[in-house]
């Protein structure tokens, strides 16, 4: 008599992910933030001569480095520039702030071509610096639902104004 012993794995016998375990969310949510630089520009909202703010672009990034959507919110801060010292911020010019809560949130601002946030920080005429200087400090702070706090930083240069001399000159 031969006696047949089948042995095999088990269909569907792994556990479902629990995904209401912070530890298995956190390699998809975001762990740091990126000012993408050829992007972010000065930009003329109002159509009148002159730039009157910045269109800033961010990349939340996941473990892997890679582009995310972020929930929570965002904001923006604009310093002046201190080139004398070991801290180049100086006087916060404004702060703008970006909710991140709803789809709506999500549609106004994410941008899935490029997998970047477009955050316009205009400046109300009323608040412009009335000497725009050569340099100014853009930080961007992302406050997760979950308590992190993720921050990038950039210098940013004013663009040359057509028909006054250089900056070099």
């Amino acid at each position: 008599m031969v006696t047949l012993i089948v042995s095999g794995c088990e269909h569907g016998s792994r556990k479902p992910l629990d995904v209401s375990s912070e530890t298995a969310l956190i390699p998809l949510m975001p762990q740091s933030v990126r000012i993408v630089k050829p992007f972010t520009v000065w930009t003329d909202f109002d159509g009148e001569p002159g730039m009157d703010g910045v269109n800033v672009y961010l990349q939340p990034l996941n473990a892997a480095g890679d582009p995310v959507q972020a929930a929570g919110s965002i904001y923006v801060e604009m310093y002046t520039f201190q080139a004398t010292s070991m801290e180049p911020k100086g006087d916060r010019l404004g702060i703008w702030d970006f909710p991140l809560r709803t789809q709506s949130d999500q549609d106004a601002r994410w941008r899935r071509s490029v997998q970047m946030y477009e955050l316009p920080v205009s400046w109300p005429e009323a608040d412009r610096p009335e000497d725009l200087a050569a340099k100014y400090v853009l930080t961007v702070t992302h406050n997760s639902p979950l308590g992190d706090r993720h921050f990038d930083e950039m210098i940013i240069e004013t663009p040359p104004v057509p028909g006054r001399f250089s900056r070099n000159e």
